[in-house]
């Protein structure tokens, strides 16, 4: 194999810059930052869930509401994912670690749950899109029996939490 010295100049250079600007994010990313700060965001309706099993069996779950209240740590975001159906009796609080992308995209991580500990959703993360004064929410992950899930909604800033009719159910309070 012939050794091609331009290639790899050019390939220590891409490693070099990338490692360089790890973690350094431009003032225009770091405005989204600011800007959701101490925000609270909510669904303007509710959303279906729809999951598919290893066999291909398609199922949908109706009617969940879903609010997120942001906080800044840092050079990222941590989001109280707050959804419930009251018809159903469910009252859910998740956490999740949001990272700005773009001035107008964030990606989340949210936190596993304990084996065992019942938890009635959807283990992921997604995408958040800010266009105009809406957040547009994807979310992708598994149910605690491996079924692939996921969800869309439109989330617009709100003054604060709705009121929840339903006390919490997950994770259990003590």
């Amino acid at each position: 194999m012939k050794f091609d010295k331009t290639l790899t100049i050019r390939v220590v250079t891409v490693l070099i810059l990338a490692v360089g600007t790890a973690g350094a994010q431009p003032e225009s990313v770091k405005g989204v930052l600011k800007k959701l700060d101490h925000t609270t965001w909510c669904a303007e309706s509710t959303h279906t869930r729809l999951d598919l099993d290893f066999q291909g069996t398609i199922n949908t779950k109706e009617g969940k509401n879903i609010c997120l209240v942001f906080d800044r740590h840092e050079d990222q975001l941590v989001a109280k994912i707050t959804w419930w159906n009251e018809s159903k009796g469910i009252h859910v609080v998740e956490w999740a670690i949001v990272s700005p992308v773009t001035p107008s995209r964030l990606d989340y991580m949210e936190t596993e749950q304990p084996a065992g500990s019942g938890f009635p959703g959807i283990a992921g993360g997604g995408t958040l899109i800010l266009a105009g004064k809406q957040m547009h929410m994807t979310q992708l992950g598994h149910l605690v029996d491996g079924s692939a899930a996921g969800f869309t909604t439109r989330l617009v800033q709100v003054a604060g939490m709705p009121t929840i009719s339903v006390p919490q159910t997950y994770p259990p309070l003590p």
